[in-house]
């Protein structure tokens, strides 16, 4: 194998190294998202469970917040993209997360699939390099 050939394989190998590492980083970001989805709808169910007129701290805006006192307990005002915000119930809000959460693992499924093909060749094209000791 001339120097061109055994170039090109250490530039993938480089790029494949690259993606694994990007597919990784963004597999622990969703799975992130998906903590704070969880902990979204054990505090949903909390509210839910509480009753009377209760004071909470709402925020304005990153690191600011008010004091507000909450009366209604069944409806909530959600965001759903682009700036759109609609009226749920409690169980409306937790079945549109739960939906959310699906989506999650699907796109988990499918990013896991993705690095272990990529590990594959990965670990492959590492082995061409090595018996060419590159």
């Amino acid at each position: 194998m001339d120097n061109n050939e055994s170039r090109e394989k250490y530039i993938k190998f480089q790029m494949m190294n690259q993606q694994m590492m990007q597919m990784q980083k963004q597999l622990e970001e969703i799975n992130m998202q998906k903590q704070e989805l969880n902990f979204v709808i054990t505090s949903l169910r909390e509210f839910q469970s509480s009753k009377g007129e209760k004071e909470l701290l709402a925020p304005i805006s990153p690191g600011i917040f008010v004091k507000a006192k909450v009366d209604d307990y069944d409806n909530f005002l959600v965001h759903v993209g682009n700036g759109v915000v609609v009226k749920k119930t409690c169980e409306e809000a937790i079945e549109l997360i739960e939906k959310q959460l699906k989506e999650f693992d699907n796109f988990i499924n499918e990013l896991t699939e993705k690095i272990s093909m990529f590990d594959q060749e990965f670990l492959k094209l590492n082995e061409e390099l090595k018996q060419e000791n590159v």
